[in-house]
């Protein structure tokens, strides 16, 4: 049995919600005939690396998408079409973000908290895990990750759990997919805006700063009527937040900080510097001003790096943001209650021991009726 059939009755087109099941070994055979003779290709004009050793279609054939390896590629995109069809363009801020991530998969081990979670938000993933799912019953309970986070993917979770992983990313699934997660644990390619998901399928939903690289504020839109859609009327969204405070520093007194030993690390650095360049709700903080600001300050890293007490190996991060335009969405956690309200309530917010500024809180939404 393939890994991916664990949660194929909870899948379904990204496009027209039809129910998806697996292509028999002679339709693979006419698929792959098709992509060989270069008759089919993927909707967004990208080669299909095949041949393809499995691939999931609608009941009726219509809309096809490929298998990678045990990753199911649920992505509008990349669904197998005529090579004839016209080309469908890239969804907008795409592009700018896979190529981050691209960049940021091969640096993980350099990440540090709180760009990652710490074992005390790991438990407390793990209590609101346990309650979101108490009302499955006997059912197994369902559980959806947003991203590829190893910390969550391998946490305990409640028993009999399903976990189903979505990531946009390639790299991010390649690079920290981790082999121990769960023994009926799925991570499949998906848009988090258009999600591969039948309707009330899933008891908890759960992500870590996976709100950062959405548009302001038609992806939080997009994203909440997803998640809604998919999570059943008792379930639950865990989000771990990169959030900007009611009251933050400005750039000077940041860069004080920095040369007085104040800063424990470039994630904090990152953080602090993206909330103090929002230039305003809508727009964000680009990733270029990030660069910019910190090479303006911070000239000659090397110079500094005696006085930061900070691994060699971190400095140099900040190259990933050189001449980006994308941007980050650092919302308060207010701004964010109110672009979710049309489906989500806030249940809880929890900020951690560590957080003295309050930039990675938790919180805890229910969906409204």
């Amino acid at each position: 049995m393939r890994r991916y059939e664990a949660v194929l009755e909870t899948l379904c087109c990204p496009r027209t919600r039809r129910p998806l099941r697996a292509l028999d070994r002679r339709q693979l055979d006419r698929l792959n005939a098709a992509i060989a003779r270069g008759d089919a290709r993927s909707a967004d004009a990208t080669a299909v690396g095949g041949p393809l050793e499995a691939a999931l279609a609608t009941p009726e054939g219509a809309e096809v998408y490929p298998v990678e390896g045990e990753v199911p590629v649920l992505v509008a995109g990349r669904r197998i079409v005529d090579a004839g069809t016209p080309a469908e363009p890239v969804p907008p801020g795409v592009e700018g973000v896979l190529k981050v991530w691209e960049n940021w998969a091969g640096r993980w081990t350099k990440i540090q908290p709180p760009a990652r979670p710490i074992a005390e938000e790991i438990t407390a993933f793990e209590a609101y895990a346990d309650a979101a799912c108490a009302g499955a019953g006997r059912r197994a309970p369902r559980a959806l990750l947003l991203g590829v986070t190893p910390e969550i993917a391998t946490m305990r979770w409640p028993t009999g759990t399903r976990l189903l992983a979505l990531d946009l990313s390639p790299a991010m699934i390649r690079h920290l997919w981790p082999r121990e997660a769960a023994r009926d644990a799925v991570v499949g390619r998906a848009d988090w805006r258009a999600m591969p998901i039948r309707d009330q399928s899933y008891d908890l939903a759960i992500g870590d700063g996976v709100l950062l690289w959405q548009r302001y504020p038609d992806d939080f839109h997009a994203l909440a009527g997803e998640l809604r859609r998919v999570l059943r009327d008792d379930g639950a969204l865990i989000l771990r937040l990169f959030s900007k405070p009611e009251r933050h520093d400005p750039l000077e007194v940041i860069f004080d900080d920095l040369r007085r030993g104040r800063i424990p690390n470039s994630a904090v650095a990152h953080l602090r510097l993206g909330m103090a360049l929002r230039r305003d709700l809508a727009s964000g903080t680009r990733l270029s001003d990030v660069y910019d600001a910190w090479h303006a300050n911070v000239p000659d890293e090397h110079k500094l790096l005696p006085s930061l007490g900070w691994w060699p190996e971190w400095l140099g991060t900040f190259e990933v943001y050189r001449g980006l335009d994308t941007s980050l969405a650092f919302l308060t956690v207010a701004e964010l209650c109110d672009v979710f309200s049309p489906a989500f309530r806030l249940a809880e917010c929890r900020v951690p021991s560590y957080d003295e500024l309050g930039m990675c809180p938790t919180v805890v939404f229910k969906p409204k009726g």
